[in-house]
């Protein structure tokens, strides 16, 4: 299931930049959105719906790693991910796990050194963060984080 909450983390955390639409990953999720359900329906067939669950959970890092996801495809994949949690209760408080102000301070001045190609200074933010708790993930969809696992 962690595998899972970080797909979910780095969905809640894009900033995406492409404005193209992402039809095959949006025929991905309408289909597995409907085999969820199909097993839920068929006597809870758990088996069934978390193999649906995670063959979204691929396809949708498959596209935050190629930088394949816009706004709107974020947003479809946050219904999604909310959908099943209603129904399996499984990301728990993850849903509304916010960052600190300073936290977001710090997050928004290490991207403007990374887009003036200051290294040192992202480096720095970087570390400052860890610091503060919270891991960073660089992907062609934009900056995730994470808490870090103790």
């Amino acid at each position: 299931m962690e595998a899972l909450r970080g797909t979910y983390r780095r969905v809640k955390n894009i900033d995406a930049n492409n404005t193209r639409n992402n039809t095959q990953l949006r025929k991905v999720l309408s289909r597995e959105e409907r085999e969820f359900e199909w097993a839920m329906d068929d006597d809870l067939n758990t088996p069934r719906a978390l193999a649906a669950v995670h063959r979204t959970a691929r396809a949708v890092n498959r596209a935050i790693d190629q930088g394949e996801v816009s706004k709107k495809d974020a947003a479809a994949m946050c219904r999604f991910f909310s959908n099943l949690d209603e129904v399996l209760g499984i990301l728990g408080q993850m849903k509304t796990q916010e960052l600190p102000e300073e936290a977001e301070r710090l997050m928004r001045e290490r991207d403007q050194a990374r887009a003036n190609r200051d290294w040192a200074t992202a480096d720095r933010l970087r570390k400052e963060l860890f610091a503060m708790g919270i891991a960073i993930e660089d992907t062609p969809a934009g900056t995730v984080w994470k808490r870090k696992s103790l």
